[in-house]
């Protein structure tokens, strides 16, 4: 991605909802300086898998877990839904969450 196309301007085709918010996360992260390579230490992916047109496929566990590793670090609150607390906005996100 270069610096001058906008993260939303990519096109995500055949990416289903999971693949589609760790995308965008990572694509935040990139707008906005923040490290993610954290975000995936102990899954067996990369930032990199989620920067093409074509996500790597990850489980329900996976993107949960990369979430909530994005949310500690992402600076603000309520990202994606303006008046979602980082709680709500999480579990709206990924099934399953503890």
């Amino acid at each position: 991605m270069t610096p001058d196309v906008a993260a939303d301007a990519l096109p995500l085709r055949g990416v289903n909802i999971k693949c589609g918010i760790v995308a965008g996360l990572v694509a935040l992260a990139d707008r906005i300086g923040v490290p993610c390579d954290g975000w995936f230490d102990g899954l067996r992916l990369s930032r990199a898998q989620f920067r093409t047109e074509a996500p790597a496929y990850l489980s329900y566990r996976q993107a949960c877990e990369i979430v909530r590793r994005a949310l500690r670090t992402l600076p603000g609150e309520g990202h994606g839904r303006p008046s979602a607390s980082r709680r709500t906005w999480a579990i709206s996100a990924c099934s399953g969450w503890r």
